[in-house]
């Protein structure tokens, strides 16, 4: 419990420091709480990645032509269309993507998210391959900063 409230701390942060000036920063750590709640058995810094790349973590935008929706823009037939329901569906969209995969391969996985089987086939890396150097530059964000000449 602790754990998870410390990354949700430093995801926000994150998040706020290389995005919020551009989405907001309340959105910005929203989607850094949200992420790290919902994503279980995936590292956040991908979850928000994904988000961010998706809709900038604003969770009312709605694809004119597809009909996704929410900040990850998923396709469901369920009737919440809550911010945290939006998250989770595309939770559980990233697993539907790892069994096309066969396992956890980052750039297969996130292919698979964001076409389907088809982009697993295809391979279709490029659009995944920006989403992993997104969660990167989270990830070293989220990293605890050492001040020089600080003592502890």
């Amino acid at each position: 419990m602790i754990a998870s409230l410390l990354t949700a701390a430093r995801l926000c942060g994150a998040l706020v420091s290389l995005y919020g000036a551009e989405t907001g920063d309340a959105r910005a750590c929203r989607a850094g709480v949200i992420a790290a709640a919902v994503a279980h058995e995936w590292p956040p810094e991908l979850i928000a990645a994904i988000a961010y790349g998706e809709s900038r973590f604003d969770p009312r935008v709605v694809n004119p032509r597809t009909h996704v929706w929410g900040a990850m823009q998923v396709s469901t037939r369920q009737r919440d269309r809550s911010e945290w329901a939006g998250y989770v569906a595309g939770v559980r969209k990233l697993r539907e993507a790892r069994r096309y995969c066969g396992g956890t391969r980052w750039l297969c996985v996130l292919a698979g998210y964001r076409s389907g089987p088809a982009g697993v086939r295809g391979r279709w890396y490029r659009g995944p391959r920006a989403v992993l150097r997104r969660a990167a530059t989270i990830h070293n964000a989220m990293a605890p900063r050492v001040v020089a000449g600080a003592s502890v």
